[in-house]
């Protein structure tokens, strides 16, 4: 069975015809002649061998059948613009070269990474800042997703835009007081990634150096929390990480404002930045 008229782009225009029930507004609308519209709606017809429309004075409305037919248009003209949007999308997600931190790409974006890594042009998981602000300045990457004040550190021009601010929070298997400040530090044993890592780079600049805990640095492929066995013993980390640990008997703290880390999107082009933010629906 062949459909010799029912294209793509007679479905388009017979829905237009619908929706301004009227003929001669649809041509003005698609800068072709009424005539034209006319005989396509026909041909259509013929081909269903069905009326769509009743045609009057005042204009055409639908008929039983053209409301079905209406609907179908509808949803396969739909279904083909979802689909060439996704080859798209695909297509462009092999120029991305993105980085981050490993706590966003298993958390905040975790859906994004976990579907689209093999179709991502590459892709830098790391906890070491230096590390992926050099990749970002040598061009290696072209997008980072990063703490908004290491932005003075890139080079070369690129485009920024906030994506998401997200608390942090101490976790031990003790329960802390209702209220944290400073001089709590000073009671605690504390296990972080190297200096190079965000967090502890902000614990070091926010906490005043005579209540500075004591700081045992850990390995980048280690869980910090599988160190933690005395009550005065904690981690730091992102409020999306802690979902996974919640029901593993440990207390979670949730530290002052001053901690927030503000997530902000760098890349070298607005597509690339329009990529990464139309497949999570952040724009």
């Amino acid at each position: 069975m062949t459909f010799q008229h029912l294209s793509i782009e007679n479905m388009q225009l017979f829905v237009t015809v619908a929706d301004n029930s009227s003929i001669s507004r649809s041509a003005e609308q698609l800068f072709i002649d009424a005539s034209s519209v006319s005989r396509k709606i026909s041909l259509i017809e013929e081909e269903l061998s069905n009326q769509l429309f009743i045609r009057s004075n005042q204009g055409v409305a639908l008929t039983d059948t053209g409301i079905i037919f209406y609907n179908f248009c509808q949803e396969t003209l739909k279904n083909l613009s979802e689909l060439f949007e996704h080859l798209s999308v695909s297509s462009s997600l092999s120029q991305l070269k993105i980085g981050t931190y490993d706590s966003v790409s298993v958390g905040l974006y975790k859906d994004f990474f976990s579907e689209n890594f093999s179709k991502i042009g590459a892709v830098k998981i790391s906890n070491q800042i230096d590390n992926l602000i050099q990749s970002f300045n040598n061009n290696q990457l072209n997008t980072l997703i990063i703490d908004d004040e290491f932005s003075k550190f890139l080079t070369g021009n690129f485009y920024e835009k906030s994506l998401a601010k997200e608390a942090f929070y101490l976790v031990s298997h003790q329960k802390f007081a209702n209220s944290f400040d400073s001089k709590n530090w000073k009671q605690l044993e504390l296990f972080l990634n190297p200096k190079s890592c965000p967090i502890h780079q902000k614990l070091l600049a926010l906490c005043p150096k005579e209540n500075l805990p004591k700081i045992h640095e850990i390995e980048y492929t280690a869980s910090p929390l599988s160190f933690l066995v005395s009550s005065n013993q904690a981690t730091i980390l992102p409020e999306s990480s802690l979902k996974k640990y919640a029901s593993e008997n440990f207390y979670f703290q949730k530290l002052p404002e001053n901690f927030n880390r503000n997530l902000v999107i760098f890349s070298r082009t607005l597509s690339d930045q329009e990529l990464f933010l139309r497949k999570n629906n952040t724009q």
